[in-house]
């Protein structure tokens, strides 16, 4: 191989001679240019970082604002006033990527159009006559150089993710977010050809002040609104924040270094060949203490954020940087230290699994549920993948059994990304895909290598490296994070892989290249090609962000139930989206607006039939009215059918859209029904053989929904009793007790053989857990028999048995607590129902169990919402002891209740005095606790205006047959509900409870004479309302 000619010419030669040639004022040109593109670089960054589009409300965890906050006037600017909401608050910085993409695309072909440009009787300024002979200026040839690869790479891998929309299984997803892909690849190659050195310095000290600036007001935010979480402010996430400032971690010390090199920073001004002279030693050193002091800011929130992706991301970036500094001769012991680094970040993450429980042990398990599924996906179509952006929809049913296994590792409905960039365009672009970028990636690497072997300042190498470690930190980072899949980080990966290649090519072409002149109609065609691109852009990056809106206003419509309008909305949001989450967003708003349209409709119709009742008779008008609300009707369920099946065919699977449809036809036959009644048709159908496929593949892709399963069990009442049972207990495993299990176990037991099937279930449940291990139990969900058994004593009388299956099932709990932190604590919470259910006058056991229930309750953001049930039994387990003062220092530590508390005045302490009489209300007279009667005494004693208390008095005077008593507790109770809604409302509830007592049909109908009209809709004498 023949050794590269060295040149003696230096950088101080070469300024020199463009000052004595005639390319000086073409080379004023090109400073101009950069100038304009590291301005638009700046403002695009800076927009990205600092604009949001949030609307009003405030976020759990957050405090109010304070009156007198200047923070908030300025987040009000940065917000616009909450003029454009959207969804997640963050879509207006793909507003700002895509303009910023267009703005440098337009600098550049208008810079390209004016310098090209051919005057009469001009000769070709790149022809060799033009030059003069002092200087060597290489004529422009076609040479595919290093950074030049690497950008024809970068463009190859966007235009791959664009044609992916082929064999997509969603084409119109994948092709528009390959679209806003190309335009951060467009961004990075623009960058590549067009800045210098000098003008990557520049580009570097703005991103760090920016990044800077960004930290600070993070700070600020979190320091005011969210002391006690995790820094996310203006990024909108922890993780995306701690990602957006690796590029100022980084490349700080270079920023410094430049400004303390005053020698360079005279030799390689970028304001053209006649630069101003180096600022002074003591504007120097302002500069040098200001960056420092960026520092601080930078580091501070990288902590803050509590990243753990970007910190090993960091930490890499760091090693491969000195790796490169260091002489060769010393390579060996960065090496040995980096290995030693690995196994001891391998130590560490095995402590941190060992450790029982946490939210941040869940997500490693979750990241490595999601490479799983990619490599998987990889394998299965390996060449060329399943297209751009369909990771969520094709994952989201392979994550099925994950869920229902450890579903503390998935906290929502709906998977997300891969949590590894790379592995997610394996599986979505296939080899193909993956090596473009690997490629783009590693010629990136190489030019690096190749500059570091040309003379440069301490500045540029410093510069050079921290532009590598930031390329690092980010694409390790990226193997555990989905920030590349979210506005922000995407545009400075793209902006520092831009300024690298800048660097590089710089630095590996030092010949001077001069533009050729060219004749008008090739200028302009690239002229109207430029500007075509433009506009692509920024109407592409336009509909984006009126998709957005669009969504948000949609949301507002529904919830005026304005449903025409939200519809519409909803179908420009799903059809402007770019990326496939916001698309299934919109198609799912799609889907429960036309269902509460539906719903919404039958609502209103049933209504007016309980009027047409009370008037006795149905007059043709109200016919009309009707029938037209019955066609209204029919047109929603239509489209929520058409809507869900719609999102099922591209995203079989998807949370809550089956379970919609299976609903609708159940709408459908209620709809019918109430048609019959007005005498708009004469034969109705159930359609539950039209509901049970769509309510059983819901239940099926989430077994521990228990909406779902309920749903489900609704429409199976000819199934076997054991499956029932079986689809019943399943969801126990993930929470509390539903409040709809008791009625359903007591309409069971009306079944024959029902007892027999479960006393059935629960021996063959004791003889296999005396049989096997504890994993053939957990698959069988024994414990949550046991709760479900427990539930069935219960209803029997029978408490201690349910007390004694309740701790069997919680003891068995306790050996998969890693998984199921919570489970067993709400068995042991039913376990306290059923002791105290044994002995409601003296509740020791329960009162015991309770608190330490409470004590063993782990620590989480949701802790104390989790908890409130447990203490309020607690309350209630105190207070039937006569504990009044230990329930009000209850009620004082866990700030229930803002009444006013005076002496002999207690309006909460009351509440809970009837709470626990309703508890026992529903018992036999016989069988209630001696003291029921005290403490209903005892509640009007605290509160005489009661109207809950007035309403079990009526109650249980009736039951006792004192008819004169529990008159003049229905006057009493007219008196405090002044509104005649309220009464009607408390009237219907008595007559729900004593459909057939005299007395109480009786005062109804003479309190209906007595109003003027119905202020509620319906009969009120009618025992089924």
């Amino acid at each position: 191989m023949s050794e590269e000619p060295k040149s003696d010419i230096t950088p101080q030669d070469i300024t020199r001679l463009i000052e004595q040639s005639p390319l000086e004022d073409t080379l004023s040109k090109a400073g101009t240019l950069e100038r304009f593109i590291v301005a638009i670089l700046a403002v695009t960054l800076a927009a990205t970082c600092f604009l949001i589009s949030a609307g009003h409300g405030v976020k759990q965890g957050y405090q109010a604002w304070r009156s007198d906050s200047v923070l908030r006037i300025l987040v009000e600017l940065l917000n616009f006033n909450y003029q454009y909401p959207t969804l997640r608050g963050v879509e207006i910085k793909w507003l700002a990527q895509g303009l910023g993409a267009a703005a440098i695309i337009l600098a550049v072909t208008l810079a390209w159009f004016s310098r090209s440009r051919r005057d009469e009787g001009e000769q070709d300024i790149a022809s060799e006559d033009a030059i003069p002979p002092a200087t060597h200026v290489e004529k422009r040839s076609w040479m595919l150089t290093p950074p030049a690869a690497a950008a024809l790479a970068l463009a190859g891998f966007a235009g791959w993710s664009i044609l992916s929309y082929y064999w997509s299984v969603w084409p119109e997803a994948s092709f528009l977010n390959g679209l806003q892909l190309s335009f951060a690849v467009l961004w990075a190659i623009v960058l590549s050809r067009t800045l210098t050195r000098t003008s990557v310095h520049w580009a570097s000290l703005a991103i760090v002040l920016i990044l800077a600036a960004t930290a600070t007001l993070g700070l600020w935010y979190r320091q005011e609104r969210s002391p006690e979480m995790r820094l996310e402010f203006p990024i909108g996430n922890p993780l995306f924040f701690a990602a957006c400032l690796l590029p100022g971690i980084a490349l700080l010390p270079a920023v410094i270094l430049r400004r303390w090199s005053t020698r360079d920073l005279a030799s390689q001004r970028w304001y053209g060949p006649k630069s101003r002279q180096p600022s002074s030693s003591i504007t120097k050193w302002r500069w040098i203490i200001l960056l420092a002091a960026t520092l601080i800011p930078l580091l501070w929130a990288f902590r803050l954020a509590e990243p753990r992706g970007p910190a090993l991301g960091l930490i890499a970036g760091i090693n491969v940087a000195i790796l490169l500094a260091v002489r060769r001769r010393w390579r060996w012991a960065v090496v040995l230290a980096i290995v030693l680094q690995i196994f001891a970040a391998y130590g560490l993450y095995q402590a941190h699994m060992a450790r029982p429980g946490g939210d941040r042990n869940a997500t490693i398990r979750l990241r490595l549920c999601t490479w799983r599924y990619a490599g998987t996906l990889a394998l299965h179509q390996p060449l060329v993948g399943h297209g751009r952006d369909t990771y969520p929809i094709l994952a989201q049913r392979m994550s099925v059994p994950d869920v229902e296994r450890d579903p503390l590792a998935f906290p929502s409905l709906y998977l997300g990304h891969a949590h590894n960039e790379w592995l997610q365009v394996l599986a979505e672009l296939g080899a193909v895909g993956f090596a473009l970028i690997a490629t783009a990636l590693g010629i990136t690497f190489w030019c690096v290598l190749l500059t570091l072997h040309r003379p440069m300042t301490r500045a540029d190498k410093w510069c050079l490296l921290g532009l590598t470690a930031t390329l690092t930190a980010i694409i390790v980072e990226e193997c555990f994070n989905v920030a590349m899949r979210k506005p922000g980080l995407p545009i400075f990966f793209y902006t520092v892989i831009g300024l690298l290649l800048a660097f590089c090519r710089d630095s590996l072409v030092p010949s001077l290249v001069v533009p050729r002149k060219h004749g008008q109609p090739l200028r302009w065609v690239v002229l109207l090609a430029g500007l075509f691109v433009v506009w692509a852009i920024a109407s592409a990056s336009w509909q984006d962000w009126q998709g957005a809106l669009a969504h948000t206003q949609a949301v507002d419509k529904a919830e005026q139930e304005n449903w025409n309008q939200a519809f519409r909305h909803f179908e420009t949001a799903s059809s402007d989206r770019f990326c496939i989450e916001d698309r299934l967003a919109a198609f799912q708003g799609k889907v429960f607006t036309a269902y509460r349209a539906a719903e919404w409709q039958v609502q209103r119709t049933g209504q007016m039939l309980a009027r047409q009742k009370a008037m006795q008779g149905i007059n043709p008008q109200a016919r009309m009215l009707a029938a037209e609300q019955s066609a209204a009707f029919e047109t929603y369920f239509r489209l929520c059918q058409k809507a869900g099946i719609e999102v099922l065919q591209r995203a079989p699977g998807w949370p809550d859209i089956a379970r919609r449809l299976g609903e609708s036809w159940i709408l459908k036959a209620q709809m019918e029904r109430i048609e019959q009644q007005f005498g708009l048709r004469e034969e109705v159908a159930n359609y539950i053989a039209e509901a049970r496929p769509w309510l059983l593949a819901e239940y099926e892709d989430n077994r521990l929904n228990w909406a779902a399963a309920y749903r489900l069990l609704m429409v199976i009442p000819d199934q076997p009793m054991l499956d029932r049972l079986n689809i019943a207990r399943t969801p126990l495993r993930y929470g509390p007790m539903p409040a709809e299990m008791e009625g359903l176990l007591a309409t069971y037991a009306n079944e024959p053989h029902y007892n027999q099937i479960m006393d059935q279930a629960l021996a063959e449940a004791h003889h296999l857990l005396k049989s096997s291990n504890s994993q053939a139990w957990s698959n069988a969900y024994i414990p949550e028999l046991f709760r479900l058994a427990a539930l069935a004593r219960k209803l029997e009388g029978r408490f201690a048995d349910a007390a004694r299956l309740a701790e069997e099932a919680a003891t068995l709990l306790d050996t998969i607590r890693a998984r199921f932190p919570l489970t067993a604590l709400y068995a042991r919470h039913d376990q306290c129902r059923y002791l105290f259910f044994d002995n409601p006058t003296e509740p020791l056991k329960a009162i015991e169990l309770c608190r330490k229930l409470i004590e063993d309750w782990p620590a989480s953001p949701q802790r104390e919402t989790q908890l409130q049930p447990i203490r309020h039994d607690l309350g209630l387990f105190l207070l039937a002891t006569g504990q009044e003062d230990e329930v009000r220092n209850l009620l004082a530590r866990s700030n229930a209740t803002t009444m006013p508390i005076t002496e002999g005045h207690d309006p909460w302490l009351a509440d809970l005095y009837v709470q626990l009489c309703q508890t026992f209300s529903s018992w036999p007279i016989a069988y209630r606790p001696a003291e029921f009667g005290f403490w209903l005494a005892r509640a009007f004693e605290l509160d005489p205006r009661s109207a809950h208390a007035h309403l079990l008095a009526i109650a249980f005077a009736l039951e006792r047959g004192e008819n004169v008593s529990a008159i003049q507790y229905l006057n009493a109770l007219q008196d405090i509900l002044v509104d005649p809604v309220r009464m009607e409302m408390a009237l219907r509830a008595l007559l729900a409870r004593l459909p057939d007592d005299p007395t109480l049909r009786n005062y109804v109908l003479q309190w209906q004479q007595d109003m003027t009209r119905p202020s509620v809709p319906g009969e009120l004498n009618d025992p089924e309302k």
